[in-house]
């Protein structure tokens, strides 16, 4: 599915950084443009960094930054489009919104999308403990509903154009960074549900490692996700689940 289709709440959000780009008269609406519009609204991408326990606010502010040192004065006749960057992330949004069998691309579809490629909105995402992957296990792990594809949507971006709909989707594997994914593969699961296999192998740290190329940060920050989903558990099964999680994210 090529038509961006996103939900009237996307629609708010873009429509809210089309104006802060007109407003600071610059050029192009950028990710930081989005990504502050996402953090002033309620729900949706708010209560997805809440799970991570993100400070959704402190984020916003530096989002705003980001924007405010990029900003160019341009005429103030010319109407702001969506950089590259930005139409990368929309068309991430969208192909995660397919991967979630969602007609609709919703907010947290969007921020997922602001944190994919390596962009200084990405890497402040991932510096406030909401990486690409930290929020795509959110959304998939326990206490996220998943967006209702039945959601209202709009029909129309900012401007009234499609902002993906003449760009084919991402033909790489979105989870390629973490390298190939080590057998033996999680036990098949049908119910939709996360599960993570029981054995614990005693080199699993390694293997974890392994998966996020090398990155000993990455990795604690993905066991430090499994712990605050299953507090009662051991460090040893934190990273089992994370290794399980990565599979599951990955179709493995």
């Amino acid at each position: 599915m090529n038509s961006f289709n996103p939900t009237s709440a996307v629609d708010a959000a873009l429509t809210q950084a089309l104006a802060a780009a007109c407003s600071a008269e610059a050029i192009e609406i950028t990710p930081a443009h989005i990504l502050s519009a996402l953090m002033s609204r309620p729900g949706g991408a708010s209560t997805l960094l809440r799970v991570l326990g993100v400070d959704s606010e402190a984020l916003c502010h530096s989002a705003a930054a980001i924007a405010a040192r990029n900003a160019q004065g341009v005429d103030p006749g010319v109407v702001p489009h969506l950089n590259e960057a930005a139409l990368a992330a929309c068309r991430e949004a969208r192909r995660l919104a397919d991967e979630r069998g969602s007609d609709a691309v919703h907010p947290e579809h969007l921020l997922i999308g602001l944190a994919h490629a390596d962009t200084a909105e990405s890497r402040l995402l991932a510096e406030h403990g909401a990486s690409y992957y930290l929020l795509r296990a959110a959304l998939a792990g326990r206490g996220i509903a998943e967006p209702r594809a039945g959601d209202m949507t709009s029909p129309r971006s900012p401007a009234g154009r499609d902002p993906i709909a003449t760009t084919s989707p991402r033909e790489s594997d979105p989870d390629a960074p973490y390298g190939p994914q080590p057998e033996p593969a999680p036990q098949p699961n049908t119910s939709g549900q996360f599960r993570a296999p029981v054995p614990v192998q005693v080199n699993e740290f390694r293997l974890l490692l392994t998966m996020v190329a090398g990155s000993r940060s990455t990795a604690e920050r993905l066991i430090a996700f499994e712990q605050r989903q299953s507090p009662g558990a051991d460090r040893a099964t934190w990273i089992s689940q994370a290794i399980a999680r990565l599979r599951h994210d990955g179709g493995t």
